[in-house]
């Protein structure tokens, strides 16, 4: 599972150079809003990892 949270934050990343480099107020816009949607992704898929790992028997 920890691919895909890094999966997650590569879009992250991917979505907050095209907002930087977006000359369109729309375009910045759309992908601010794409950005938080994908963190929003990677922050659950993170603590899903976290809720399995401590469900883990060691």
């Amino acid at each position: 599972m920890r691919a895909l949270t890094e999966f997650y934050l590569e879009r992250v990343a991917q979505c907050a150079d095209e907002a930087r480099t977006s000359g369109l107020t729309n375009q910045r816009n759309k992908f601010l809003h794409a950005e938080a949607a994908w963190q929003a992704l990677a922050n659950r898929s993170a603590r899903d990892e976290r809720v399995q790992t401590e469900r883990e028997p060691v």
